[in-house]
């Protein structure tokens, strides 16, 4: 039986193209500084990084597809589907919908 910080740990996953995006929005929106930025995305060097695989873009465009969604929103589906993931942070889709059986989350609401 796993600890709930292990089991907690194995779910926590990250496209590098995520953290990325946080930083440009920490930034412009959030008027962090650098440091702070740097500071925040520290703590990601200790979750588990997931690497684009080829299938992914033929899956997000099936995901843009069947939602009518941006191509990158669709991407991010993708990633999240192929690691079991059942929620995602996003300020770009709908809050609370599902994709693909996958829960848009809005972290800013």
């Amino acid at each position: 039986m796993q600890s709930a910080d292990k089991d907690m740990s194995y779910r926590r996953k990250y496209w590098a193209q995520v953290l990325n995006e946080f930083s440009n929005i920490a930034l412009l929106k959030l008027e962090m500084t650098v440091p702070e930025v740097r500071k925040f995305v520290s703590v990601f060097r200790l979750i588990k990084v997931i690497s684009l695989d080829s299938t992914w873009t033929d899956r997000a465009l099936s995901i843009k597809e069947q939602y009518g969604i941006q191509f990158f929103d669709s991407l991010l589906l993708a990633a999240a589907e192929s690691v079991g993931c059942d929620e995602i942070l996003t300020e770009d889709l709908n809050d609370g919908q599902v994709y693909c059986g996958i829960k848009a989350v809005n972290p800013f609401k």
